[in-house]
């Protein structure tokens, strides 16, 4: 129940970002994975070289399309919806996002640095668990 209300709550519309504006328009059900950091902080530079090799790295490139990584300091226009995900001061948050076919819309998140296998495991959920439907 927690997990529905966040997600109604989260619900994030994304339309005027630059990954939406490149010349290959975004497929139906395709994910996006986001790590949210700011500096200095310990955690997140241990989430960011974690997803940057195996078994993550390998993980991440076949279950999203595309990953971000998106420090505190580069709020801008481009990124300020995503961070409505993002608790203060609550770094490393990792988020998913999927393409409705209009939109990008919030899956799921964490928040802190979770390891490995923590975070394959979260993985594995979001692809057994909380894709959109689409008829």
């Amino acid at each position: 129940m927690y997990k529905i209300l966040l997600s109604l709550l989260l619900f994030v519309t994304i339309s005027n970002f630059s990954f939406c504006q490149e010349k290959e328009t975004p497929k139906l059900g395709e994910k996006i994975f986001i790590l949210f950091t700011t500096e200095p902080c310990g955690p997140c530079e241990s989430f960011k070289a974690e997803i940057n090799k195996n078994p993550l790295k390998d993980r991440i490139s076949k279950l999203f399309t595309k990953k971000y990584i998106v420090k505190d300091t580069e709020r801008s226009k481009e990124w300020e919806s995503y961070f409505k995900v993002v608790s203060p001061r609550s770094f490393p948050t990792s988020a998913i996002f999927e393409y409705d076919g209009k939109t990008y819309v919030f899956l799921d998140k964490k928040v802190g640095f979770l390891g490995t296998e923590k975070t394959l495991e979260w993985f594995n959920s979001i692809e057994k668990n909380f894709s959109l439907k689409y008829e």
